[in-house]
């Protein structure tokens, strides 16, 4: 799916904090993380994709911002305040098993997370809607081939206004 999603949007010639070390980021997170995700990383790099934009959270960035672990940690206490105002969350959050581990986010406040049920090359992606206060589940689908949708128009989770035509990846520091 890797390569189609190259075909589709085309990563940068020199990807931003494409490389480091998986093994310390993997003990860092107490999980192995699915080889799409290394794959797309490896490829890309940090960067956004489409107008809305969208951010694939990487372990490797040089901003916090971006950054996997950090991210995860920020989105974990947003819900936590969702949950401390009443809200009931439909799904578990990670390491509890099967609970969702954030790995992106969208200009509009919306999240992407994987469902970390089974083997981590298996977990399917969960989008948090911000505006609705849902989750929708996008099962069977794996990050590459989330993205692969997005920017091809195949999915509709996202208004397609916003990867019309079909966005460029654009690397940023």
């Amino acid at each position: 799916m890797l390569e189609q999603l190259r075909m589709l949007m085309p990563p940068p010639e020199s990807p931003v904090d494409a490389v480091g070390d998986w093994n310390r980021i993997e003990s860092e997170l107490g999980t192995q993380l699915p080889q799409d995700y290394k794959q797309f990383t490896a490829a890309y790099g940090s960067g956004i994709i489409g107008k809305l934009p969208v951010w694939v959270f990487n372990p490797f960035s040089a901003d916090p911002m971006h950054r996997l672990k950090q991210q995860a940690e920020s989105i974990f206490r947003a819900y936590k305040i969702l949950t401390d105002g009443g809200y009931h969350l439909t799904y578990p959050l990670f390491p509890e098993p099967g609970g969702l581990l954030p790995c992106g986010c969208t200009g509009n406040g919306d999240y992407l997370h994987w469902k970390t049920i089974s083997k981590p090359d298996e977990w399917t992606v969960v989008v948090w809607h911000c505006a609705e206060v849902e989750f929708v589940d996008l099962a069977p689908r794996g990050l590459i081939v989330f993205l692969a949708e997005l920017v091809s128009g195949r999915s509709e989770v996202f208004p397609s206004v916003f990867f019309k035509p079909t966005p460029q990846f654009i690397a940023t520091p």
